[in-house]
């Protein structure tokens, strides 16, 4: 089944997640050979990753209204410190918060 955007390509998704997912276990970056789609629908692709540093597999699911959303830029330094110094101290529900931002 071909993805909701067509112009959205698997190789395109591939980079994107070697970009901003390290392996879980050791937090080394994936390379293009080392993540495949093994299955896709109108608006959710399931890719397995296989780690060539510590051999770990992972699945990741991606959804293409995110990945469609386009790249974001990641924050700069203030943004980060000023987080950091919330995040400090904060007493309530961080999933609460978390769920909130998204």
């Amino acid at each position: 089944m071909e993805p909701a955007d067509p112009d959205f390509d698997q190789e395109m998704l591939i980079q994107q997640l070697i970009d901003a997912v390290p392996c879980s276990q050791c937090g080394q970056s994936y390379e293009a050979h080392e993540v495949h789609v093994i299955a896709q629908d109108d608006d959710t692709w399931t890719l397995v990753a296989a780690c060539s540093s510590c051999g770990v597999e992972c699945l990741i699911r991606a959804s293409m209204d995110e990945m469609n959303a386009g790249v974001q830029e990641p924050p700069d330094r203030d943004e980060v410190a000023a987080w950091g110094q919330f995040l400090a101290g904060f007493e309530g529900d961080l999933r609460g918060l978390i769920d909130d931002l998204i």
